[in-house]
Parts: structure tokens; sequence; C-alpha cells
């Protein structure tokens, strides 16, 4: 997950933390977490959150210094 935000952003990935799972905290999974299933569904998810916090600060940074944002 952190791999796939740090590309999104543009980033390196050693500057991401991603949080463990806590199996006291998370609900029960019927299915199970298969790793497929995780990195497209998760990973789909951390990609269109990166892809925002990328815009949101290039949309800021922008403002500040009356600047088109750019991607």
């Amino acid at each position: 997950m952190a791999q796939i935000a740090a590309e999104e952003i543009g980033a390196k990935f050693e500057d991401f933390w991603v949080d463990l799972p806590d199996t006291d905290l998370s609900p029960v999974d019927l299915y199970g977490a298969n790793a497929t299933r995780i990195t497209y569904v998760a990973g789909n998810a951390v990609k269109e959150a990166a892809a925002d916090v990328k815009a949101q600060i290039l949309s800021r940074a922008a403002a500040k210094w009356e600047r088109r944002p750019s991607t």
C-alpha cells in the first residue's frame, strides 16, 4: 500500500507508513483476506486517496503562489 501511494504521489515509499491490521479491532472477514483481493480493493482505494491528496497539495500550493495547479 505504501508503494502504491508513493508512486501515485511521486514520493519515496520509505516516507510512508502503513498501519498493520489489528484483529481485535477489525470486523470478521467471512471470505478471507486473500492477497489478490486485498491488493485490488485496498490498492485501488489507496491509489484514489493518494491522487486526491496530491491534487489538494498542488491546488493549495498553486493558490499560495498564484499559479495554475499542475499534475
